[in-house]
């Protein structure tokens, strides 16, 4: 099976150049390697979360009116979706392909709605630079090899947090909340069923 990631650059000096290119981000009066991660337009109904991963969680459209009056005034659905979106990346889940390097890179969120991922650590060693060239200086201490794992990882992580892909993982996750949602409202009617039938054992029958 043919994986969705590609590395074409295989010099020192390419794989510098494509480190050193990429978005930075000035904060806290430090240099971090960081990723755009903010989603504007995404759909909030959870349909599209649950047709693209193919039966995770199963919807009823008999409660999309229901959904959208409470996914319309219940902000924190579209918070704990990011939150749970970046879960991966703040917990030192994340890896470069092909995975076998998971627990050596350490991102944080970022910025007034925590829309930035920054890179603050790799296999140990903070990521974080006073200026431009203090990043130059940590790059051009590398070996090759290490170069080369780190710029495959840098590389992951664009493809993995592409706009795209952002968005389709914060609509995977309210597609989840809207199924536990979903249960609950489930739940709340069978109650309320039972409680019918035990009140009018004249038309129900006594109780089981």
């Amino acid at each position: 099976m043919k994986h969705p990631y590609r590395f074409p650059l295989r010099s020192r000096t390419a794989m510098s150049a494509y480190i050193l290119e990429h978005v930075t981000r000035y904060d806290r009066r430090r240099f971090s390697l960081t990723w755009n991660i903010k989603v504007h337009r995404f759909d909030a109904s959870g349909w599209a979360g649950a047709e693209a991963h193919g039966g995770d969680v199963e919807l009823r459209h008999r409660f999309d009116d229901a959904w959208g009056r409470y996914v319309s005034t219940d902000y924190d659905v579209f918070w704990d979706a990011c939150n749970a979106a970046t879960h991966l990346w703040t917990h030192k889940m994340a890896s470069s392909y092909p995975g076998d390097d998971q627990g050596d890179w350490r991102f944080c969120t970022d910025g007034r709605s925590s829309g930035w991922l920054v890179l603050i650590e790799w296999r140990g060693a903070k990521t974080e630079w006073g200026t431009k060239a203090d990043l130059e200086d940590w790059r051009a201490s590398l070996s090759f090899a290490s170069l080369r794992q780190f710029y495959r990882g840098i590389v992951t992580f664009d493809h993995d947090l592409s706009p795209e892909k952002c968005r389709a993982e914060v609509e995977y996750h309210i597609a989840y909340r809207r199924d536990q949602w979903e249960q609950e409202q489930l739940a709340t009617e069978a109650c309320a069923a039972s409680r019918i039938e035990r009140s009018r054992p004249d038309m129900y029958g006594p109780a089981a």
